[in-house]
């Protein structure tokens, strides 16, 4: 007779609903798929420091944006790649990355990330950075191969139900910040276009002029211009890397 486990199932129930709590806040938020991209980046930079790969929030959103690294470690493209990896997992498309193949490839071959954090992420099918539990508890997730079977699945249940609810929190705190900065630029001539702009910040917190101009249709000056603006309005940071010019919505990595 199969004596069933109620309490194992409890925590499997609580954290299918703190999943289903998640989806559905993505869903009633406007601009939830660029948002959901700053939950993508925390789990790559989680998953990756387990591996021993570290790199900064804010060199990964360097990367991003120019698509060549800040600094000459290739730990940044790692990190980067990782991030393609979660994003193929889940089927999305965000901050302007072409997610095109073989998901697995970029994270779990050519860098060694481990399989089963991939694809415990992928199963999961919403962006939760369950790494960041792993890592806060470091010692339980490195005795995954002792632990039984049941109080392994507690704990990683328990991981998921805590860190989607800390997703959702991560998430209705950048809704906040996006109204801020729609309420900063609703004096701009040029508050309209600066929208789809203000979106991609919350995906990808880093731009270029070249960038900007591109993606407004306007000249380099012209995207100067409204970089300064930005700036002024408190939701850019002008930063350089060698020669290079950056804007960091710096209250996004924070």
């Amino acid at each position: 007779m199969i004596v069933p486990d109620w309490e194992l199932s409890h925590d499997l129930a609580t954290a299918s609903r703190a999943l289903g709590t998640l989806e559905g806040l993505i869903r009633a938020l406007p601009n939830g798929n660029a948002l959901v991209q700053s939950l993508l980046r925390q789990e790559a930079l989680a998953s990756c420091r387990l591996d021993g790969i570290e790199t900064s929030p804010a060199d990964l959103a360097l990367f991003e944006a120019s698509g060549t690294p800040a600094t000459e470690r290739d730990e940044v493209r790692a990190v980067a790649n990782y991030v393609i990896a979660l994003q193929d997992a889940l089927g999305r498309q965000s901050g302007g990355n072409e997610a095109k193949s073989a998901p697995l490839v970029y994270g779990c071959v050519d860098h060694q990330f481990s399989v089963d954090r991939l694809l415990l992420f992928a199963a999961l099918g919403a962006p939760v950075d369950v790494s960041s539990f792993f890592t806060r508890h470091r010692e339980q997730y490195g005795a995954r191969g002792k632990a039984a079977q049941g109080e392994w699945l507690r704990f990683v249940f328990h991981g998921i139900g805590e860190q989607a609810r800390a997703a959702g929190a991560r998430l209705l705190a950048l809704d906040v910040l996006s109204r801020s900065w729609r309420t900063r630029v609703a004096t701009a001539r040029n508050s309209a276009a600066l929208e789809p702009v203000l979106d991609g910040l919350l995906a990808v917190p880093a731009i270029t002029g070249a960038r900007l101009a591109e993606v407004m249709g306007v000249t380099y000056p012209a995207a100067r211009k409204t970089l300064d603006g930005l700036v002024e309005r408190g939701i850019l940071t002008p930063t350089t890397v060698g020669k290079r010019h950056f804007f960091v919505a710096e209250e996004v990595l924070g």
